[in-house]
Order: C-alpha cells, then structure tokens, then sequence
C-alpha cells in the first residue's frame, strides 16, 4: 500500500493564535508515538500568523484514519476548535 502524504492547513480567528498555538503544538509528540506516523510537522506561515499547516506522511490510509479517531484528536478538538476559522485536510500520492 502506498505511503499517504497529508497537508492540512488551518486557518485560526484572529485574536485565537495565542490560544490555538499551544494546542497545535501539543499535537505533535502524540501523533509522533502513533502506529505508521512516518513525520507530523507544524508551520506557521510567515506573512500570515493566522495561518498554520501540517505536513504529514503515514503508513497508510488507515493509519491517518486512526489518527484522526484519536482521544488527542479529541482533545484538542475540545480545546481549540472555537479558535478554527477553517481546516482543509488534503490526502495525496506521490506521482511516479
């Protein structure tokens, strides 16, 4: 099964990134430990610091369905979700 790359770019309220920072950040260690997360990497966009995107690759697509199930997924959910304006979660393939 090939290998899924996922970008996910998440726009925050303004006046929230102080509040959704740290939660975004949290993310990280915990997704790191997860069964087929190869990489989860966060950015802040540079002109726009309501901007922020995660660049991920996993194992496989159930892998990243797991991941996206997961009580930290919930959590933090739970915690900075009202700070969203909006998330896109594009799934691709490489092209060979």
């Amino acid at each position: 099964m090939p290998q899924i790359t996922v970008i996910a770019r998440i726009r925050i309220k303004e006046g929230k990134v102080d509040q959704a920072k740290p939660e975004l950040l949290k993310l990280r260690p915990l997704t790191l430990g997860e069964k087929g997360c190869i990489n989860y990497d966060l950015f802040q966009d540079r002109n726009d610091d309501t901007l922020f995107y995660f660049y991920e690759n996993w194992e496989s697509d159930a892998d990243l369905d797991r991941h996206l199930e997961s009580d930290h997924i919930a959590a933090f959910n739970d915690a900075a979700g009202h700070c969203f304006e909006n998330i896109e979660i594009r799934r691709l393939s490489r092209v060979e």
